[in-house]
């Protein structure tokens, strides 16, 4: 019985000195280091394939709320975005990533001391700019603020944009044309008409869907809209009636009529009444008179000539 209880003895004492000795191991102190650390959680919004430049919002959350610290993003090790928390979450924001597939993690660092904290990795694909162009049915590329007219046929060309999804075809508010298939390898082409009713100006044609947005300008030649149906009035011309002159005597009239067409502006009538004109008559008949007045005198002499010659021959 005495042998019994000694071994008894013997085997609590070796399995509390073997407690004792697991609890100082370095594992358990890790354990118990990795119990209090912090846990840390990474969200991506939006969280399919994005295109570059595109806006993309991080939010990172440290459990218990309490912890205070920093937090630095990392995709493929290289930091992208640091933040401090504010009641456990901290909200990064940015527009600069790289293209390709990126594994984005969230290392909290704690104000207060001990091991970095790491959140499960996050995945994200960013997709190169989507690329949109046009072309006549034949082929014949159309360059970009190029002349259209309204109501040519086009064919449109999407590049880059995300498999397997939709596009809708938009001219400012008027949609073109709904739910173009991607295919697999992101593209697609579809034919559209250009709306007729377009007035010449700048326009865009913009391919949205997918999380991804491609435009194309182009400058609407339309001449049949600008055209303004309504007749352009044709300027007249107006004739200034002549004035009757006033008062009693022929000679007062033909002065008054004279005086009052110097005045009167030129509407460039043809059909005016003759006026009067005072001097000119006058003259003529002065100049008549002359001339035959020295006719006479020249016949007067002629006529002398011969018969004062027969005088001096009879003397």
């Amino acid at each position: 019985m005495l042998h019994r209880l000694r071994a008894w003895a013997a085997f609590v004492l070796l399995a509390v000195v073997g407690a004792l000795c697991v609890a100082q191991s370095p594992a358990a102190a890790a354990a118990r280091t990795q119990a209090s650390s912090p846990t840390v959680a990474l969200s991506v919004t939006p969280s399919g394939p994005v295109s570059a430049y595109t806006r993309v919002t991080f939010t990172v959350r440290v459990t218990p709320p309490s912890s205070k610290g920093i937090v630095r993003l990392l995709a493929g090790g290289v930091p992208i975005g640091a933040s401090l928390t504010s009641q456990g979450r901290a909200v990064m924001t940015t527009t600069n990533l790289p293209v390709g597939t990126l594994s984005v993690i969230a290392e909290f660092t704690s104000a207060s001391g001990g091991p970095v904290s790491l959140s499960p990795p996050v995945q994200l694909v960013v997709a190169p700019d989507p690329q949109i162009w046009l072309t006549t049915p034949a082929g014949v590329p159309l360059a970009a603020g190029g002349r259209i007219r309204g109501g040519t046929q086009v064919i449109v060309h999407l590049v880059k944009f995300a498999p397997r999804t939709s596009v809708t075809l938009y001219v400012g508010a008027l949609v073109l044309t709904r739910s173009v298939p991607i295919n697999p390898a992101g593209e697609a082409s579809v034919g559209v008409q250009i709306p007729r009713n377009l007035p010449s100006n700048v326009n865009l044609l913009v391919a949205a869907g997918g999380g991804r947005t491609a435009s194309f300008p182009f400058y609407v030649d339309n001449p049949l809209v600008d055209h303004d149906p309504t007749p352009t009035p044709t300027p007249t011309r107006t004739k200034t009636p002549t004035p009757r002159p006033s008062g009693s005597s022929s000679d007062d009239q033909n002065i008054s009529v004279t005086i009052r067409r110097n005045t009167l502006p030129d509407t460039g009538g043809d059909d005016d009444p003759p006026l009067a004109h005072t001097g000119s008559d006058a003259a003529v008949l002065v100049m008549l008179a002359t001339t035959l007045l020295v006719m006479g005198v020249g016949l007067v002499v002629v006529s002398r000539s011969p018969s004062r010659q027969g005088r001096h021959g009879r003397s």
